[in-house]
């Protein structure tokens, strides 16, 4: 994801602006497109061919969150978890 990106390119040595300028840059030309990486993600590991429960929906969010995708993409591809704790049945 793009936070991912930005701490990549600080390791490497650039600087806080220029990470992000070549962000946007990539962005801009559309090299980047963030739902497009975490849609990969998630088919990788298999998690985007059925619905998912409240367990399977937390780790799918964790490994979003961990490759550095933003909220608002992890919103549009999973959307809200159950809030009902009885489940579907009841």
């Amino acid at each position: 994801g793009p936070a991912s990106v930005l701490q990549k390119l600080r390791t490497h040595g650039l600087s806080e602006d220029a990470a992000k300028g070549a962000l946007e840059s990539a962005t801009d030309a559309g090299d980047v497109d963030a739902t497009a990486a975490a849609r990969a993600v998630l088919e990788k590991r298999g998690l985007t061919a059925r619905p998912l429960d409240e367990k399977t929906w937390a780790r799918a969010a964790r490994l979003l969150s961990g490759r550095g995708f933003s909220e608002d993409v992890i919103q549009q591809l999973l959307g809200e978890p159950s809030l009902d704790p009885s489940g579907p049945d009841e």
